[in-house]
């Protein structure tokens, strides 16, 4: 049985057309087959050398769909790239959940290309960062080491509650000395 007619078989594939189903498991196929040449790609520095768990894209296309979930989230995906005109943030793509990880099968999700895009561009704008919070009650410190100001503004504000926002350091935060009482 071939995959489209597995998926027809399926819960999940039924409520697609047969053309809708073919047009899907195409875009798929495509996010397989580009998964596997970024890995390769030397000018593709945030995914060249990466693991990846498959050589070729019908045995990742054929595992995917196995992944009732993953499988769940591209249909979403799919159907409102369709209902958008097929505009390109809407696309449907494979997403790595962790970037400093390859694509394997456990590190893939579906997400529409436009949030991928955005989501990516905040974390390679983004730099490290340190934060030293000390208490002026009873001089404890905490220190908090950050991939990004936004994630160390929002962990400092989570653990001691100081109702910080990252307009109030300006943008320019790499260390992070906060008294508090």
């Amino acid at each position: 049985m071939g995959i489209a007619e597995e998926l027809r078989s399926g819960e999940l594939g039924k409520n697609l057309s047969d053309e809708e189903l073919v047009e899907m498991l195409a875009l798929l196929l495509m996010s397989c087959k580009n998964s596997i040449v970024r890995v390769q790609d030397k000018r593709k520095k945030t995914y060249y050398e990466k693991p990846h768990q498959f050589t070729d894209k019908y045995s990742m296309i054929s595992e995917i769909i196995h992944k009732k979930e993953f499988l769940e989230s591209w249909i979403y995906h799919y159907k409102k790239y369709k209902e958008k005109s097929m505009r390109l943030e809407y696309r449907p793509i494979l997403w790595r959940i962790n970037s400093n990880n390859g694509y394997l099968l456990e590190n893939i999700e579906a997400q529409a290309y436009g949030e991928n895009t955005a989501q990516r561009m905040i974390e390679r704008r983004s730099q490290p960062c340190i934060a030293l919070v000390v208490s002026k009650v009873d001089s404890t410190a905490i220190l908090i080491e950050s991939p990004s100001a936004t994630n160390a503004v929002a962990r400092i504000n989570e653990v001691v509650e100081l109702c910080l926002t990252r307009s109030n350091l300006q943008g320019k935060l790499l260390l992070l000395i906060c008294f508090y009482s």
